[in-house]
């Protein structure tokens, strides 16, 4: 709704058609009592309906739920009805005088075959009303001024934070809500601080009303969430892979080994990892961004080949060349010795 004045004043006598699409009037009847009074009511369509009466103020609309459209109605007076004019009226009598508003509600506007709109006829009572005064010239509107949310394009990490600002509508009371949550995310009500939750590549949907049931809509974008590169490797006992972290918050990245069966071990803020002595075992690799987003991978752990350093046995043929040797010197040792 723009500034303008949205309320028609209606005089002794008088009759006013009004218009409602969807649920609540979008203007208000305005009757000046000068005491006890009446006015009839009926619908083109016998649609039910609430009937709100407020006294010296417009009935006011707050905390509109923008999924079931109910709303915190204040007002002095109501009542329900069900009246199509083609069966006659609706009477309802008010006992003080005074400025009164009237506003029609249609709580069941989007339910099974009612139609989404209605029109109302309202009959005003000769008596306890005044007159209508002589014409005037007609007063100027203020430029409407459309509820809008900032920023335009809000992206942020999983767990990321954001705050959003509402301008514009009527001005004042701005509630916050979130109309999709696909990261299991939240918003603070008063303030419009945004908190998205733990998913990520999806978009939120925050939406902000006004006093006067305006509703703005904002797409937040929520990023990837953390990765880890190779998402699976594999390596020898005492082996080494060095591991890469993305997405997430982008920043503070800590490594550490979610599980440790080879007893290897892992630089918390490179992702150098070197296996343990234990093959034929996997181990896991976890990273956490510096919002707790967190990314594992895994590495399958061969057994060692082999052979080694140190001190060794002599193959077969080495043996039997020495012994071949051998012989040998001892023949000669006899021969020498021979007189």
């Amino acid at each position: 709704m723009d500034r303008c004045d949205r309320t028609v004043t209606v005089y002794a006598g008088e009759r006013k058609l009004q218009f409602v699409r969807l649920r609540y009037s979008p203007f208000q009847i305005v009757v000046p009592a000068t005491g006890a009074w009446q006015f009839s009511v009926c619908s083109l369509n016998g649609t039910p309906t609430t009937a709100y009466a407020r006294r010296g103020s417009p009935v006011q609309l707050s905390g509109i739920d923008p999924t079931t459209h109910d709303a915190t109605v204040t007002r002095d007076a109501s009542k329900a009805f069900t009246q199509a004019c083609s069966a006659g009226v609706a009477t309802f009598s008010l006992t003080i005088g005074g400025t009164w508003y009237l506003l029609f509600d249609s709580p069941n506007a989007f339910v099974g075959t009612n139609p989404g709109s209605e029109i109302y006829r309202v009959d005003i009572a000769p008596s306890g009303v005044s007159a209508r005064p002589a014409a005037t010239d007609p007063g100027l509107c203020a430029t409407p001024s459309s509820l809008s949310i900032a920023p335009a394009s809000p992206s942020v990490p999983p767990r990321g934070q954001a705050t959003l600002t509402a301008t514009g509508g009527s001005g004042a009371g701005y509630s916050w809500s979130l109309a999709t949550n696909a990261s299991g995310g939240s918003i603070v009500a008063s303030s419009g601080a945004y908190t998205a939750g733990p998913t990520g590549s999806v978009k939120d949907t925050v939406a902000a009303a006004d006093s006067a049931g305006n509703l703005s809509l904002r797409e937040v974008t929520v990023t990837a969430g953390v990765s880890v590169s190779p998402a699976t490797a594999s390596a020898p006992a005492r082996g080494s892979v060095t591991f890469a972290a993305s997405g997430g918050s982008g920043t503070g990245f800590t490594w550490s080994l979610a599980t440790n069966a080879s007893g290897g071990s892992i630089n918390t803020s490179t992702g150098a990892y070197t296996a343990g002595g234990t093959g034929g075992v996997i181990d896991t690799v976890q990273v956490t961004d510096s919002l707790g987003n967190t990314a594992a991978a895994s590495v399958s752990v061969t057994a060692g080949g082999g052979g080694g350093g140190g001190c060794g046995t002599a193959g077969a043929g080495d043996g039997l060349a020495l012994a071949l040797l051998a012989l040998a010197l001892v023949r000669r040792g006899r021969a020498k010795g021979a007189p």
